[in-house]
């Protein structure tokens, strides 16, 4: 289960029901790998599916195996589109309600087949979100700033890589991503003795009227 708490943090995994005392803390107790090398910031775990041939989940504790931060268990994302001797090309497209659009695509080039080849894929997905945001100074054009509704985004992926063997024993992979993530925060109503929201006294306490 992926967690985004509704406070403007980023998407935390939780498996088995383990979450951090501290939601917002940049590192979390699910570590999550990229072809077997550590994501080390929770907001780079939306790489999306882009070129993914599979991702193994493993339940915790796994910390003996992936380290540390691996005590509720362990995401590995597998890449795919290797092949030193196949083409492959594929694209997407897609749109749905509330502004969203989808488009994708990856291609696989061997150049000197059975020894060389290169890769590419991009994609770009946007969502204008599904709940209507109610508070009076919405829609005001402030920017950086929510209008229209809650919840939505607009994410960009970039993979750029190649593939050389050398010899039988061995080939070298090199990739380059860059991921750029841009998300609103979740519907919310934060209640706060300062604001007076607590009105079962004027310091801390309970809040006594009906939510």
């Amino acid at each position: 289960n992926y967690e985004d708490y509704s406070n403007g943090g980023y998407g935390v995994p939780t498996i088995r029901g383990a979450t951090n005392f501290n939601i917002t803390s940049l590192e979390q107790n699910v570590s999550v790998f990229l072809d077997g090398i550590y994501i080390p910031r929770q907001y780079s775990f939306d790489v999306g599916t882009l070129s993914r041939q599979r991702v193994e989940i493993i339940k915790g504790p796994q910390s003996a195996l992936y380290g540390a931060n691996a005590f509720a268990g362990a995401i590995n994302y597998i890449t795919t589109d290797r092949s030193l001797s196949e083409f492959s090309a594929r694209g997407e497209v897609g749109a749905s309600e509330d502004k969203g659009f989808d488009i994708a695509g990856k291609i696989n080039i061997p150049v000197v087949p059975g020894t060389l080849a290169v890769r590419a894929a991009g994609s770009l997905s946007k969502f204008g979100g599904s709940i209507p945001n109610n508070h009076p100074n919405a829609n005001v054009g402030i920017n950086p700033g929510t209008n229209g509704n809650f919840g939505g985004y607009d994410n960009r992926t970039f993979r750029v890589g190649a593939s050389f063997k050398a010899f039988d024993a061995l080939t070298v992979d090199f990739d380059y991503y860059r991921f750029e993530v841009n998300a609103e925060v979740q519907a919310g109503y934060r209640i706060e003795s300062t604001n007076r929201d607590m009105n079962c006294g004027s310091g801390p306490g309970l809040f006594c009227g009906v939510l």
